[in-house]
């Protein structure tokens, strides 16, 4: 099961959903404090160049990586718990 977060509390829910299970995508890390949500998981699930094992399907995984790598100059740390 895949749950994607936002907003200013989405790291503080992410760690009491856990588990073996599922993956959880928080939009900010527990400790960054609100700023103007730039994190679009859809964005990168629609964006080919994040499929970086060629199998012409965007994962999850994926895409969190590559908005994580956007979100590298900014503020904002998005998580992956998982």
């Amino acid at each position: 099961m895949n749950i994607v977060l936002n907003g200013n509390r989405s790291a503080l829910a992410g760690s009491t959903l856990s588990g073996t299970s599922r993956n959880i995508i928080c939009s900010m890390g527990v400790n960054n404090s609100y700023l103007e949500d730039q994190f679009d998981i859809a964005r990168g699930l629609t964006d080919q160049t994040a499929d970086t094992n060629n199998d012409d399907y965007v994962s999850y995984s994926e895409a969190y990586w590559k908005e994580r790598t956007i979100e590298e100059v900014l503020v904002q740390g998005p998580i992956l718990i998982g």
